[in-house]
């Protein structure tokens, strides 16, 4: 019986010596990931792994102990998600150019479980940006959510001239105009188009200052910032950041009520529910009198106003908000001045994404603090199953001076390697059986090994080899 041999092959680089920065692996030095603080207090938490993005790191994928499971492409990116399409699921995000703080352009990548890249969102899009018209994948980064009728709803913006008189502003000024498209995931076909400005919300239902914006084509006025858009049972639930507000509207656009975080809107708002610069919001159960809906409420555009994030059942025959649930932790009180996400996990777990302050927390039901991680600022974070094996390439492996290090970026089913090894490249033979720990394993090898590969295997099943590789040095 061959010996299993069990190492961790992770190296950390550093900043000047001082705090650990990220993660780099000898096997794959093209990758890297952030060094993960996490604590965890015992209890029951929810399954699956951590999937985030940053404009350093591009899309991850990690567990909850810090290792990483995929570093994607590099390059801007947001909102990675699993999702279903064809009730297959489906690993999604935006990649792009632009700035978390406010839009971008880009496409919406759709990868299945091997990892190949099976669809790519990018309708043929003419927008005037700040700079002069763009055409081609002009997708903005707030929003890409399939739907069950084979379409993906994503966000754009285009900048055009608006009655700015009632926000003390010129009466032909500039905005930005927030866009929603619902587009047929394989035809790239464009089946609707939803504007702010062409709603009829009024402009000065914002609460965003209007300063000196408004006044040029290359500083429009960011009124509205759409940030998260959703399905209704018959329509569409639309989320403005900077009005404060939730419109919900129908099939057709037409707008049939507004929950504002100050007032209510159409509805009455109890003050302990008060929310602003709100994102993520989604429905968790709709009927045809009432709706319960979550929301990562950021409280601050600028400050110290600890955030948070709140259940809400909104009764819609007598417009009455009840606050259902109310997540923050007491002992770390956490101002988001943008960006964030609330996510109920399959074990009614909730977990917040902080946004631009690099946390995540992990609550139970009763809003205790179950998981705190900290290390990366994401967009959005989410907490999801995902099983996946690429197709397209193999593991690497990297040795040298009687030691080896594999890995095999995206891989969740390895659970140890086989360890092949020889004096020429064509007699190798089986020496060792490595169990897998962690996104990198390290494993010995023998003064006389001269050439090497690892095979990948799931308990007994062989998924794939690696390259043969001389050992260097």
């Amino acid at each position: 019986m061959l010996p299993i041999l069990i190492f961790a092959g992770l190296t950390i680089a550093q900043s000047s010596g001082e705090a650990q920065s990220s993660q780099t692996f000898v096997s794959a030095p093209e990758l890297h990931a952030p060094v993960l603080s996490v604590n965890k207090s015992g209890a029951q938490l929810a399954n699956g792994l951590l999937l985030m993005t940053s404009q350093e790191y591009g899309p991850l994928l990690m567990t909850d102990f810090g290792d990483l499971i995929w570093n994607g492409p590099s390059g801007h990116a947001t909102n990675l998600f699993v999702q279903y399409l064809d009730d297959d699921p489906v690993l999604t995000y935006w990649i792009g150019t632009g700035s978390n703080l406010e839009h971008g352009y880009g496409q919406v990548n759709i990868l299945d479980t091997n990892y190949d890249q099976i669809y790519t969102i990018c309708p043929n899009l003419t927008l005037t940006t700040t700079m002069g018209q763009s055409t081609g994948c002009g997708l903005d980064l707030h929003e890409s959510l399939l739907t069950t009728r084979g379409t993906i709803i994503c966000t754009a913006v285009n900048v055009t001239t608006a009655d700015l008189t009632s926000v003390g502003g010129p009466q032909v000024g500039w905005v930005y105009d927030n866009l929603f498209l619902e587009i047929n995931i394989k035809t790239n076909d464009i089946l609707f188009v939803w504007s702010a400005l062409a709603s009829g919300i009024p402009i000065n239902s914002t609460k965003q200052a209007l300063s000196s914006a408004g006044t040029s084509q290359s500083n429009p006025f960011d009124w509205f910032h759409m940030n998260s858009v959703t399905t209704l049972n018959d329509g569409y639930l639309a989320n403005s950041r900077h009005a404060w507000s939730s419109y919900a509207l129908d099939s057709n656009g037409r707008v049939k009520w507004t929950l504002e975080g100050s007032n209510g809107g159409d509805f009455a708002l109890p003050t302990v529910a008060n929310f602003s610069w709100q994102h993520h919001v989604r429905v968790e159960k709709e009927t045809s009198s009432s709706l319960s809906l979550h929301l990562y409420n950021d409280m601050n555009a600028s400050g110290d106003i600890p955030s948070n994030g709140l259940l809400l059942y909104l009764d819609l025959e007598n417009y009455k908000v009840t606050l259902k649930s109310l997540y923050m932790d007491p002992t770390q009180k956490i101002a988001s001045t943008s960006q964030g996400s609330y996510q109920q996990l399959s074990n009614d777990n909730v977990l917040l994404g902080y946004g631009n302050q690099d946390y995540f927390k992990e609550f139970s039901p009763d809003g205790d603090v179950v998981m705190s991680i900290s290390g990366l600022s994401s967009y959005r974070v989410y907490r999801q199953a995902w099983d996946a094996s690429p197709a397209g390439y193999s593991p690497n492996v990297t040795a040298m001076q009687g030691q080896g290090w594999v890995s095999w970026n995206g891989d969740t089913k390895t659970t140890k390697w086989a360890i092949y090894a020889g004096s020429s490249n064509d007699s190798l033979s089986l020496v060792a059986e490595v169990a897998r720990i962690g996104f990198q394993t390290q494993f010995n090898l023998s003064s006389s090994a001269a050439w090497v590969q690892v095979g990948a295997f799931a308990g007994e099943l062989h998924l794939k080899n690696s390259s043969v590789v001389a050992v260097s040095g």
